[in-house]
């Protein structure tokens, strides 16, 4: 699943999403970090500044049901090694969701 994260960078693996995502996933995705993809000079295909970047309720529990889907299945496809390996980074995700917020 993660395999190239012990090679070297690879100059031409680019734009693999185009590909890979589904229109409505990439729709989601530049609903979400348009803004930000655009302020950093990325070409999107759906994003304008019109695009909301709020969801409804509906969605969101579409989207938590399908992202829970989803991991269940990379799960049962990786290897056991990666799944040891990924470990840490969930103790630490699972650390930084469980702080509070800073007051501003």
């Amino acid at each position: 699943m993660w395999t190239n994260l012990t090679h070297p960078i690879m100059a031409d693996n680019h734009d693999k999403f185009r590909q890979e995502f589904k229109s409505d996933q990439l729709l989601i995705f530049e609903k979400v970090a348009g803004s930000m993809l655009n302020q950093l000079g990325y070409k999107t295909i759906f994003w304008t500044p019109a695009l909301s970047e709020t969801f409804t309720e509906e969605e969101l529990t579409m989207f938590k049901e399908e992202d829970q889907y989803l991991r269940k299945q990379a799960m049962l496809k990786a290897d056991p090694v990666e799944i040891s390996n990924r470990k840490a980074q969930d103790n630490l995700y699972q650390e930084i969701i469980s702080r509070k917020p800073i007051p501003v």
